[in-house]
């Protein structure tokens, strides 16, 4: 259903289909305070699909104070391709926004550890029928080890096709690794998210045993004493349903670091004091712009709402992936969250993502103030729980009863539809026995009154107290079924609606292409018409063309070859593309550096850091020239499209981007030094 409302979402939009390939040459770091990484790589991500680039080493070079500046080169580069589809409006020339993000990892004993993020809107890298882009990306520190971090690499993008965006072919790779394309459904007690991110946080406790307690009030002086009977049995069935397990007692503080930044919806600062009072933290993962999570808030806060008045230990905590600050205020505010948040600004955010394995929003976990994980993921039952008071304190129970096992204290049981017999009838029939033996106190207010409450009959069955349970049970399961079938008839009306409207935006264009072949048909047959009258025109013109095809056959012959050589020459001469060169000197020696390269002057092969205007790195002489091809041996990489140009004074090295570029490159290079020597041995004669 949800891929369904997508494509309808998209019936409208353009998609096009690009090839993005990011090609990774070097990461600098500041490290502070004497830290520095073990293995570093390049993670390439959206949502819950990543790819990652092979681990480098980083190299210091400079020191200063207490920061240490260094480098980690990929050598050769590394590149990592993958398939994007972008949407736009068919009146629009601009492509919708689609976030990837880029992580700096390092991975040390302790595991992987984010250090630095870089949000980036792919489509300002795309172009038709291609872009290139040689960037320097500044990264967010989010570890506070470093204090600057930046990426060197190459954007590049290639546009592969256009389509229609409901076609199943124009999906993103991405997309496909996903396993179709939507938010997977929450899932309680998922095992994918286990305790073990938490088990070095402390987790002493103590609990005080559980304790029942019912409630009633029956009213005074009732007319018909069944309907009062059965008023009584819902009020203590409810209260004997509705009541609270009793949890452990906590010792310590929150597990979330002293120095968390929380806010409320006002933005106002919020001490952490309230967590360290609270016995369940539910750990809210969302954002503003997921329509999912819109739908969710209203049933959360309906849920939080109902713990709060019941005086119960739990707290909730926002934690945003919103695009800004702005954003997560807003909703917020709009949204009147009653919790608290997580600042937008806060490096735990990324670091609770990680811990929590976050692949989709919204994610709802509910942990102890100790940090036991008691749901990885409460979403689903919260969502079914908010409509009954007595299903979210079920909700609630069954949290406590989770935290007691694995604190492993004693877990009460749920109570069964025996024991509400039994505490039903000794309310309803032992005091009403004990009332007929001893009667009323003569004088007594308070007996008369109790004496009124008393008449209320026992329930007309044995067993009334289980039937009306099963009624009560048998009401729910009707709602919940005719809240489906509800949901599912408007479900089935709104695809309906849209099948009808596509249905008549399909006749409108049938009818317009109907019109056009009409005034086509006419056209044709006006040309056809034209056409007759001009047949023998046109013999007369054939017979003048056949002599002048004659008179041009030679001189055709002739020009052939001339032709031939001037297209070798020109395709050769305006040979130019990207290779990587190696230094041999200086700060840049046997590193391979990116340079744009092109035939100048017929007789030069300059190399540029871009591919504008902008003043020349060098030049290879053509005529000086000795020898090129591919190295051989050890020297090759392991693509073999690695290559040499020999001059009397120096080789230089060039890395081509596959095999038939570097074919390419040798085969125009010598194509134009043995032309330039044809040309000088003309000139002497």
């Amino acid at each position: 259903m949800k891929k369904f409302a997508r494509k309808v979402g998209r019936s409208a939009k353009v998609a096009n289909q690009f090839r993005f390939t990011s090609t990774f040459e070097y990461i600098d770091l500041v490290c502070l305070d004497g830290w520095k990484p073990d293995n570093l790589h390049v993670a390439w991500l959206r949502g819950h699909r990543r790819a990652d680039s092979p681990d480098v080493k980083w190299v210091a070079k400079t020191e200063s104070g207490n920061a240490i500046e260094g480098r980690a080169t990929f050598d050769p580069p590394i590149s990592s391709s993958l398939i994007v589809t972008l949407y736009q409006a068919k009146d629009q020339q601009d492509f919708e926004q689609k976030d990837y993000k880029f992580y700096i990892e390092n991975e040390g004993a302790n595991g992987k550890k984010i250090l630095a993020s870089f949000n980036c809107n792919i489509a300002d890298f795309a172009g038709i029928p291609s872009e290139r882009h040689a960037l320097d990306m500044t990264f967010k520190p989010v570890s506070k080890k470093i204090s600057k971090a930046v990426l060197g690499l190459t954007m590049e993008s290639e546009f592969i096709k256009k389509g229609k965006a409901s076609d199943d072919d124009m999906m993103s790779t991405f997309s496909r690794v996903s396993g179709g394309g939507g938010m997977p459904d929450d899932d309680d007690d998922d095992p994918s998210l286990s305790t073990s991110s938490f088990q070095n946080l402390p987790v002493d406790s103590q609990v005080s045993q559980p304790t029942d307690s019912v409630s009633s009030t029956v009213s005074n002086g009732v007319a018909d004493e069944s309907v009062a009977a059965s008023n009584v049995m819902t009020s203590l069935e409810a209260s004997v349903t509705s009541k609270f397990v009793a949890g452990p007692t906590l010792d310590g503080a929150c597990w979330l670091p002293d120095d968390i930044q929380l806010i409320d919806a006002a933005g106002q600062p919020v001490s952490k004091s309230t967590l360290d009072q609270t016995d369940l933290i539910g750990m809210y993962f969302s954002a503003e712009w997921c329509a999912p999570c819109k739908k969710f808030v209203p049933k959360l806060i309906k849920f939080y709402n109902y713990l709060q008045n019941e005086e119960r230990s739990f707290q909730l905590i926002y934690i945003s992936s919103d695009n800004t600050k702005e954003a997560m205020m807003g909703y917020m505010k709009d949204q009147q969250m009653p919790w608290v948040g997580l600042s937008f600004d806060s490096p735990l955010g990324e670091q609770l993502r990680v811990d929590f394995k976050v692949t989709a929003i919204p994610l709802l976990c509910i942990v102890s103030r100790n940090g036991d994980i008691i749901s990885n993921s409460a979403k689903k039952p919260v969502d079914a729980a908010s409509g009954s008071e007595v299903e979210m304190t079920k909700l609630y129970n069954k949290w406590i009863r989770k935290l007691l096992e694995i604190k492993g204290l004693p877990v009460p049981d749920e109570d069964e539809p025996e024991k509400k017999k039994g505490f039903l009838s000794s309310l309803f029939g032992g005091k009403k026995k004990d009332k007929q033996q001893q009667g009323p106190a003569q004088g007594d207010d308070d007996a008369t009154n109790d004496d009124h409450a008393d008449e209320a009959p026992p329930p007309t069955s044995k067993h009334g107290g289980k039937e009306k349970e099963d009624l009560l049970r048998q009401k729910e399961q009707l709602e919940r079924e005719r809240t489906m079938e509800r949901q599912v008839v408007e479900e089935k009306t709104r695809k309906l609606h849209v099948t009808l409207e596509m249905n008549a935006q399909m006749q409108k264009e049938l009818d317009e292409k109907e019109e056009k072949i009409r005034i086509l048909e006419a056209k044709n047959e006006t040309l056809r018409q034209t056409a007759e009258a001009k047949t023998g025109e046109v013999g007369v013109l054939k017979q003048k063309i056949s002599m002048l095809e004659e008179q041009l056959t030679s001189k055709v012959a002739e020009e052939k070859k001339l032709q031939d050589e001037k297209r070798e020459l020109l395709a050769n001469i305006s040979l130019h593309g990207w290779l990587f060169k190696k230094g041999i000197k200086g700060p840049t020696a046997n590193t391979w550096r990116r340079r744009y390269f092109k035939i100048e002057e017929g007789s030069k092969l300059t190399y540029y850091k871009t591919a504008g205007d902008g003043p020349p790195q060098g030049f290879i002489d053509l005529d000086q020239v000795v020898s090129v091809g591919a190295v051989s041996g050890a020297q090759q990489d392991k693509n073999n499209c690695t290559f040499h140009i020999s001059t009397e004074n120096r080789t230089y090295e060039l890395l081509a981007h596959d095999d038939s570029t570097m074919k390419k490159w040798i085969g125009s290079i010598q194509y134009m030094k043995e032309w330039r020597a044809k040309q000088k041995r003309e000139a002497n004669h």
